[in-house]
């Protein structure tokens, strides 16, 4: 058998995450859900585009329902940076698992 010098590299892809924006009975959905590779802000450079309510104030998207856990996308529908676990300061994506996030109402 003849014997082969060479290199071997190997090519490494990032994981990808699927968020979902849970709109919570809005009138009007926004984004339903983003798809996120680990560390980098792909996706979380843009706005997410908000829903609306009637007679109610959108409070950005938390990690549990009714504005409760960790705000991830603010009112405006900008991500946040530096959430524990979740982004670091330069607002890249660092959870490693899907993930739903809760629209926040206000009356």
């Amino acid at each position: 058998m003849a014997q082969h010098d060479g290199t071997l590299t190997a090519k490494f892809t990032a994981n990808n995450y699927n968020v979902n924006l849970e709109n919570l009975d809005a009138d009007e959905k926004g984004t339903e859900n983003v798809s996120v590779p680990y560390n980098s802000s792909v996706n979380l450079t843009e706005n997410i585009t908000i829903p609306q309510k009637a007679h109610y104030d959108f409070g950005g998207y938390w990690t549990e329902e009714n504005g409760s856990g960790l705000q991830l996308i603010d009112a405006t529908g900008a991500w946040i940076a530096s959430r524990d676990g979740y982004t670091d300061s330069d607002k890249n994506w660092l959870y490693t698992d899907n993930l739903t996030l809760y629209a926040e109402w206000t009356e």
